[in-house]
């Protein structure tokens, strides 16, 4: 787990009777994702959409059989697109495209609660007929602990420019007058997987998601 905290500062005066020091601070906070995304397809070209239909429909089929046996539950495969597009022959020498077939395609979502399973997933949906492979990112599943932590360090960030700006200028911190939050977060970036050769396994490193808070304070002066 990293952590870390840095943001820039400014003074303001409130007036007289309310005078403060406006801050910003930052807290980040890092942990190995628990939970992947990833979209599996199939795609079937044939001369007739009858025949891509059901080319992609027993392709898919397997390859959801597949996911399944590999211990993913129903509720963590979810159909996210079916499309069906023409096929046309574009040969420079043709004056007009020329319609050759159809392609049929179908792709799910794909939760995996286990990471350590998630290449096995991918082999086995490539092996029952998954053709595409795509859209993969990591998650933490509860970023709540994270949270909460890297609240507290933005929070301690924050008080700590407050006090030396405090001591710079000869006051002390009364309390607070004001709070603003901004919660970011940040996963690996979603990549591609290259279909690998049979017998050979998908590589797959999840890397590190980071939550990240700021906050902005104004702390009364005296």
């Amino acid at each position: 787990m990293r952590e870390s905290g840095s943001n820039p500062s400014d003074v303001t005066a409130a007036g007289a009777a309310r005078s403060t020091v406006t801050v910003s601070g930052s807290g980040a906070v890092s942990a190995i994702p628990d939970v992947a995304d990833v979209l599996l397809g199939v795609s079937a070209q044939k001369p007739t959409v009858a025949a891509a239909q059901a080319a992609a429909a027993v392709a898919m089929t397997a390859a959801i059989a597949a996911i399944r046996k590999s211990g993913i539950a129903d509720r963590d495969i979810a159909t996210i697109n079916v499309s069906l597009n023409p096929v046309y022959d574009q040969s420079p020498n043709r004056p007009q495209p020329r319609l050759i077939g159809h392609e049929f395609s179908n792709t799910v979502r794909v939760t995996v609660r286990d990471v350590a399973k998630l290449a096995a997933v991918v082999d086995d949906a490539i092996a029952a007929g998954a053709t595409t492979v795509d859209g993969i990112s990591f998650r933490v599943d509860d970023p709540k602990p994270m949270e909460a932590r890297a609240r507290q360090l933005a929070m301690a960030d924050a008080r700590a420019r407050a006090d030396e700006l405090a001591a710079a200028a000869g006051v002390a911190i009364k309390g607070v007058a004001s709070i603003v939050e901004s919660i970011g977060s940040s996963g690996p970036a979603p990549r591609a997987v290259m279909m690998m050769a049979k017998g050979f396994s998908t590589p797959i490193q999840p890397g590190a998601a980071e939550v990240e808070i700021e906050v902005t304070v104004a702390y009364l002066i005296g």
